[in-house]
């Protein structure tokens, strides 16, 4: 059996395959205290803090769909607390709940050094939609780790804070997946299932047949709060393929997936066999555009084909995109085999720019004897990786070429 293996991590600007993802830091800026917040002086004695949200910078795959939370002012009521640091302790424990009204308002305390942690609760029923009267409020975010404020009489500390969704193993969140019909039936299946492995915290999950399940109907599983590699695998004919993506199960909240997958995946020639490289799963993967102008670029759908197929004789350039926020040291491009191509893998009809971001395929079918592999009448598919830090990022790029 061919095992055509194509493991790779969805990056955060394919939101055409991921329903919607969210942002983990919740965002607030400290210009929203007052206009002028340094013109206020604590009293005789004492210090006082203002605090601010920053946005956390980390970008996951599959993460909290719509209705979730994406701004401060998303939660109803805070839990703040300054407890005296050890070992001297100094200062005085100050422990309140705070509504988002008065959130921007200065916290007065006596002189000394400080943990503070922040604890968000959101009405949950209104997260869900739900009509009521009465508040169903919920811990749904807090900073990740204690931070450390130290307060000084008669001055204002400024203090910049992250809350992250909450994610610690005991309470539960939920992974809802789609499986797209539109370019693949029940029918056209042998076999296949999806995997959840806990990569850190999380529960462990018997392998799921989802055969029947390519209807486009969405499916929830309630999961334990933790982060998980999820395997898509499936058998059409005697082809096998692999899919492989990170999802992260926050409490409370939906993390959505749509997996979208064609037939012509399976027509495939590329493949790594013996050599097969080890993916990261990373939401960190090349983003890749084509020319057939050389000058004028069209984004390559995600785990779709390139919906018009090539004319023969045609130049196509595929390059990472030149503005995505994914920089690597170096990347590989693969199409025929498990081989790196390089400018003399098919000279003069595969070219590898210098700095490794461009491959130009010529598929120009030339005059017997002479042999050019671009230029068959067939499905290909060409697999860009980027090297980073000793790790592999993949995209793989489904075009097909007409005489």
């Amino acid at each position: 059996m061919k095992n055509l293996t194509k493991k790779r991590g969805l990056f955060a600007a394919a939101a055409a395959l991921l329903v919607v993802t969210v942002m983990l830091g919740i965002t607030w800026c400290s210009n929203d205290i007052g206009s002028k917040p340094d013109e206020f002086t604590p009293p005789a004695g004492k210090g006082a803090v203002m605090l601010s949200f920053n946005k956390d910078v980390s970008r996951k795959t599959i993460m909290p769909g719509p209705g979730s939370i994406s701004s401060i002012d998303d939660f109803d009521e805070f839990q703040i607390t300054f407890t005296p640091a050890a070992p001297t302790a100094t200062g005085t424990l100050w422990d309140e709940r705070v509504d988002k009204a008065n959130l921007h308002d200065a916290i007065i305390l006596d002189p000394g050094t400080y943990t503070l942690t922040i604890v968000g609760y959101i009405d949950y029923d209104q997260l869900l939609s739900i009509p009521t009267n009465t508040p169903d409020l919920r811990a749904e975010a807090q900073t990740s780790e204690p931070v450390s404020v130290t307060i000084a009489a008669g001055t204002i500390a400024h203090k910049t804070v992250v809350l992250r969704l909450i994610m610690n193993g005991t309470d539960e969140g939920t992974f809802r997946y789609t499986l797209d019909d539109d370019l693949i039936t029940p029918a056209d299946i042998t076999s296949a299932t999806m995997t959840l492995t806990p990569i850190k915290n999380g529960d462990t999950v018997a392998p799921i047949s989802i055969k029947s399940e390519f209807d486009n109907t969405p499916r929830p599983i309630m999961l334990k709060t933790g982060i998980y590699d999820i395997k898509f695998e499936l058998t059409v004919g005697g082809d096998t393929v692999t899919f492989t993506h990170v999802v992260h199960i926050y409490k409370d909240m939906i993390s959505d997936y749509t997996f979208k997958i064609g037939l012509n995946y399976f027509n495939a020639v590329f493949q790594f066999g013996s050599n097969e490289i080890t993916f990261n799963d990373s939401d960190m993967c090349p983003v890749i555009e084509y020319s057939t102008d050389g000058t004028n670029f069209t984004a390559v759908p995600i785990l779709s084909p390139i919906a018009s197929p090539f004319s023969r004789n045609t130049v196509i350039t595929f390059r990472v995109n030149p503005t995505t926020d994914y920089t690597a040291n170096s990347f590989e491009w693969y199409c025929l085999d498990n081989t790196a191509l390089t400018n003399t893998s098919y000279p003069p009809y595969c070219t590898i720019s210098s700095n490794t971001t461009t491959c130009t395929i010529d598929t120009t079918r030339p005059a017997y004897p002479t042999n050019n592999p671009f230029s068959a009448a067939r499905f290909y598919n060409l697999t860009v990786v980027g090297l980073k830090g000793g790790l592999k990022y993949a995209t793989i790029v489904e075009y097909s070429v007409t005489p």
